[in-house]
């Protein structure tokens, strides 16, 4: 579920992992490693993804993001209502970290 209106500029749409599409450049571009992503976003006005880690490269990037969310709740859903809500792109990387820490603990102690 995406909202609101698009302004025309270079928007990238973050789909699957290894697909990027810049929406007035044209075209497909492939994306296979962090390089790749990099490239394909470092002019974009705004990214539109439905991944988590398009939002998360977006934020890492300071582009405005928007969020097509999969499921009530997921934690793509959260990315995207603090994004919508201006939540800062300090506040959401240091969410981000702090997720990955629990998740790195967390498989310590399993394993």
């Amino acid at each position: 579920r995406c909202r609101g209106a698009l302004p025309r500029q270079r928007i990238a749409v973050v789909g699957d992992a290894l697909y990027c599409e810049v929406l007035t450049g044209g075209g497909i571009i492939s994306i296979r490693t962090a390089d790749d992503l990099k490239n394909a976003l470092q002019d974009a006005a705004q990214v539109i993804t439905h991944r988590f880690h398009g939002a998360i490269a977006a934020v890492a990037m300071d582009i405005p993001v928007q969020v097509c969310t999969q499921a009530a709740g997921d934690k793509l859903a959260e990315m995207g209502r603090l994004a919508e809500k201006g939540t800062a792109r300090e506040e959401l990387l240091s969410l981000v970290q702090e997720g990955e820490r629990a998740l790195r603990e967390e498989l310590r102690e399993s394993y």
